[in-house]
């Protein structure tokens, strides 16, 4: 017979450490729970598997009431099932009522072996959540090719899990006064099902998007390299970064790293100036954290004219040039 789960009030962020420093969306998903629980009298613990006998915790020490450290050998090699083993021991341990962990390549492995395990279930890629007294944790995220947006319930199985696409959450603002409990887990084995013959670090080349101040969106209405060099230009000269929609790394004008959306980046700078953007839910998915978002487009109807602070109605290309005259 299953063991009823009986869940506390706690929510677990699971911790994924990379090159010996803790990923930004661990402290972003720390940023949310403080958020759900500041009403909700709810304590944060946090679960970390780890190689490095050195990490630095200080930080995260004073964000949290809990650290579970799992502790493995200094050269040991860690598969998504010894990450799995981990989170469900914690789990176990303290029965919280939501664990979060970060949507990234290591997360969407392995988060949903630890659903499967309680018989409960997870929403991957979430964009948003809250929490309402009566259903717990709301998980929210687009749906149907970013057409709708998605709010789903699980009240009735625990613990109730999400994965949380990263850049799409506030950093925590503030520290807890007394530093959180620490409990160490010494592990001495690791899974041989699935054997890890030799790991290399491949440095990416990858864009500052998620960094700067400014970004200049091109849309659909964008169509031929020529003119997204007109993008391009203009951000250089704001000194900010360029940025496309969908359509353009479907046509091969743009790489995907330069893609804002739901199945591209989550951006966060002071100022959006979109040219030819349509303004689907796909792509304000991506813009919606943005302080600022000024939009370029012919079409007086179009969807993103009702999500900017500043809209124009004019041909993109005429007014990008424009504004490249006056700075140059």
């Amino acid at each position: 017979m299953k063991e009823i789960y009986n869940p506390n009030p706690i929510i677990s962020v699971f911790i994924e450490e990379s090159e010996h420093f803790i990923k930004p969306v661990c402290y972003e998903l720390i940023g949310k729970a403080k958020e759900l629980a500041s009403n909700n009298n709810m304590e944060i613990f946090a679960t970390l598997p780890t190689n490095n006998p050195n990490l630095n915790l200080d930080k995260l020490k004073y964000l949290v009431e809990h650290i579970d450290i799992y502790q493995y050998s200094k050269n040991t090699n860690l598969s998504m099932l010894d990450y799995r083993d981990c989170l469900i021991d914690h789990i176990n341990l303290h029965k919280p009522m939501i664990v979060l962990v970060g949507a990234t390549a290591l997360g969407r492995s392995f988060a949903p072996r630890v659903a499967a395990h309680f018989g409960t279930g997870i929403t991957a890629d979430c964009t948003e959540l809250e929490f309402d007294h009566k259903y717990g944790l709301i998980q929210i995220r687009p749906a149907y090719g970013g057409d709708v947006i998605a709010m789903i319930k699980t009240p009735a199985h625990y613990p109730q899990m999400a994965t949380v696409r990263p850049g799409v959450m506030e950093i925590p603002q503030y520290k807890n006064i007394t530093v959180g409990s620490v409990q160490f887990h010494k592990i001495n084995y690791i899974h041989e099902e699935i054997n890890i013959l030799k790991r290399k670090v491949i440095k990416i080349q990858g864009t500052k998007l998620e960094n700067t101040d400014i970004v200049v969106l091109a849309g659909n209405a964008i169509k031929y390299p020529k003119q997204l060099e007109i993008i391009k230009q203009l951000a250089k000269l704001l000194g900010g970064e360029w940025a496309v929609t969908r359509p353009l790394v479907e046509g091969g004008l743009a790489p995907h790293d330069r893609q804002v959306g739901i199945s591209g980046k989550t951006i966060h700078p002071k100022l959006v100036m979109a040219f030819g953007v349509s303004g689907t839910t796909q792509t304000l998915s991506g813009t919606s954290k943005a302080e600022k978002i000024i939009s370029i487009n012919n079409d007086e109807n179009a969807t993103i004219f009702k999500n900017s602070d500043i809209a124009i109605l004019g041909d993109w290309e005429e007014i990008a040039k424009g504004i490249i005259k006056k700075l140059i």
